[in-house]
């Protein structure tokens, strides 16, 4: 398995035209992005090991509040709040891989996340979410957005250890 960006995008492009339906509200709106980037990282891989699948779920919990307090500050934030959501919404995402998501591989491979540093993303997003705004882009903000969080997940790093074998050097997600 590896990371699928087009999964994402289709996941995305569906959230954003409303199949089957638009969230209901902000908390609803953070659920399904985290449940879509939940179900996309966990087809990552770094090296020989994946994710731990039970542990992606807490980790999807921490990431709905954040970005649902994320789209309340931007509706809050009236004009400015483009900047005030890509802003938060990088720190959701640091906050999704900060969360402990142990790797492994059997039988003994364990692998320990190195989160990305905070700030990296929220360029790329106001690019991504910018492209929805362009006249007859219908479609595209999605699979902007997905590229933009692709590129991202894949500078989360994972160091992998093979007791009593010292510790591999770090690796990306794939």
């Amino acid at each position: 398995m590896s990371l699928d960006p087009e999964k994402l995008a289709k996941a995305l492009n569906d959230l954003f035209r409303g199949v089957p339906a638009f969230p209901a509200d902000v908390d609803k709106a953070g659920e399904e992005w985290a449940n879509i980037y939940r179900e996309y990282v966990s087809g990552a891989v770094a090296g020989p090991t994946a994710p731990v699948a039970d542990t992606l779920e807490p980790a999807a919990g921490v990431l709905a509040k954040a970005l649902a307090g994320a789209f309340t500050k931007a509706v809050d934030a009236g004009p400015g709040g483009m900047a005030v959501v890509v802003a938060a919404m990088d720190k959701a995402f640091v906050a999704f891989w900060a969360t402990p998501i142990p790797f492994a591989a059997p039988p003994a491979i364990a692998g320990v996340v190195t989160a990305p540093a905070s700030g990296s993303l929220a360029g790329l997003m106001t690019t991504a979410l910018a492209a929805g705004l362009v006249p007859g882009a219908t479609g595209l903000q999605g699979t902007a957005v997905a590229a933009a969080l692709d590129s991202w997940t894949k500078t989360v790093s994972v160091v992998n250890t093979a007791p009593p074998a010292p510790s591999q050097p770090p690796v990306n997600l794939t």
